[in-house]
């Protein structure tokens, strides 16, 4: 439905629905979106980052996936994955270092954008490695 509904408000965009496995390995497409899929139970983290993954390497500008949220103050269902967005983010830094985490729209979702854009300054660098003893985690010793 959403497909059809972006047909008609936007004739002349090539809109392909379908599952990452069926598009060519050469295709590659400005965006590549997933919705709703990640929730469901068959999914595990190494499935949807191995998506995730097949999905980055097919976009030229961008993709977005949402999730279900473990933080959600709604009854949890056992029918459902959640996702928890600190590891998704970590995931995220694995395949680039521009992307966006979105945690404020609803009460059970976050929705994960990745960005590749090649004209930007410093997007084509990996940051510096910054020493683990400068990185403030919960569990870390104060520097001295």
């Amino acid at each position: 439905e959403i497909a059809a509904e972006a047909r008609k408000k936007n004739p002349g965009v090539e809109i392909i629905t379908g599952t990452i496995e069926s598009l060519p390995a050469d295709r590659r497409f400005d965006y590549v979106l997933l919705s709703g899929v990640f929730n469901l139970s068959c999914f595990d983290y190494a499935a949807a980052t191995a998506m995730l993954t097949q999905m980055y390497a097919h976009c030229v500008q961008g993709v977005s996936a949402n999730f279900l949220s473990p933080l959600s103050t709604g009854t949890p269902s056992a029918e459902s994955s959640y996702y928890d967005p600190a590891d998704v983010v970590g995931f995220a830094s694995t395949l680039t270092r521009r992307f966006t985490l979105r945690h404020d729209y609803r009460n059970n979702d976050f929705t994960l954008y990745l960005y590749r854009d090649g004209d930007a300054a410093g997007t084509a660098e990996w940051p510096v490695s910054v020493p683990s003893a400068f990185v403030r985690r919960p569990h870390s010793s104060p520097r001295i």
